[in-house]
C-alpha cells in the first residue's frame, strides 16, 4: 500500500505540475520514458500515439502505461523478496524494484518536493485549501450536532445542510438512547467521511456555496 501510495502521487504530482504550467511535457515524458522501456514499448510509437492528442488526454494515457509497469515491477520484487519480508525487513519495495522504476519514482518525488510544492501557483491553492476545509467542516460540523442534540431545535440553515449530507447517511445507532459523547463522536465521522470523498473541484464549489459567492 505505502509503495502504491508512492507510485500514484509520484504520477499525479507530475500530472498536476503539467496542467498549472509549471513543468513541460518533454520534461515529464523524459523521467517516465525508462519505464515504458521495461515491458518492451516501443518509444517512437508510444510517441506517435501521444503526439496526436492534447495534453488533457496525453498525460492519462501515459499515466496508465506508467502505473501498470510500476505495479509489474513491485509485484516481481515482492515475490523475490517474500522471505525478506516475512522475517520483518523494513526495506522500501521501491528500493527493491528494478533501477529505472525506482530511479522514475525518486525523480518524480523530488521534482514535486523542489519544484511544485515551491512553485507560487501551487503555495497559492494550498493556502486557498485550508479556507475550504476549514468552511466545509464549520459549517457541517455545527448542523451535525445540532441535529444529533435535538432534531426539533436545528435551525432552518443546519437543516439544510442535513438534508445535503442525507440523515439516512448516519449511523443508526445516532437516534437510540446512547450518551452524547458517542453520539457527537458518530455524527462527526461521518461528516469527516463526507468531506474526505469530495473531489477537489466540489469542495471548493461548495466552499463558495456557503459562502454566498457561487453561481
Amino acid at each position: 500500500m505505502e509503495s502504491a501510495d508512492d507510485f500514484c502521487y509520484g504520477i499525479l504530482d507530475l500530472e498536476d505540475g503539467l496542467e498549472m504550467n509549471i513543468l513541460k511535457w518533454d520534461d515529464i515524458f523524459e523521467i517516465l520514458r525508462p519505464v515504458l522501456e521495461i515491458n518492451g514499448s516501443d518509444i517512437s510509437d508510444v510517441e506517435n500515439e501521444l503526439g496526436k492528442m492534447n495534453y488533457g488526454r496525453k498525460m492519462p494515457i501515459l499515466r496508465g502505461k506508467v502505473i501498470g509497469a510500476y505495479v509489474e515491477a513491485a509485484a516481481d520484487a515482492f515475490i523475490k523478496h517474500e522471505n525478506q519480508y516475512l522475517n520483518g525487513d523494513p526495506t522500501s519495495l521501491i528500493d527493491l524494484c528494478e533501477s529505472d522504476v525506482k530511479n522514475s519514482v525518486y525523480k518524480a518525488k523530488e521534482i514535486a518536493k523542489d519544484i511544485i510544492f515551491n512553485h507560487p501557483r501551487k503555495i497559492e491553492l494550498e493556502i486557498g485549501s485550508y479556507n475550504v476545509i476549514s468552511t466545509l467542516l464549520n459549517v457541517m460540523c455545527e448542523a451535525a450536532l445540532e441535529w444529533s442534540k435535538d432534531s426539533n431545535k436545528m435551525s432552518f440553515r443546519s437543516q439544510r445542510v442535513m438534508d445535503l449530507i442525507g440523515r439516512n447517511t448516519f449511523h443508526p445507532r445516532i437516534g437510540e438512547n446512547s450518551n452524547e459523547l458517542s453520539k457527537n463522536y458518530m455524527v462527526l465521522l461521518r461528516v469527516i467521511d463526507f468531506v474526505s470523498g469530495m473531489t477537489d473541484n466540489y469542495a471548493t464549489f461548495l466552499a463558495k456555496q456557503f459562502n454566498g459567492m457561487g453561481i
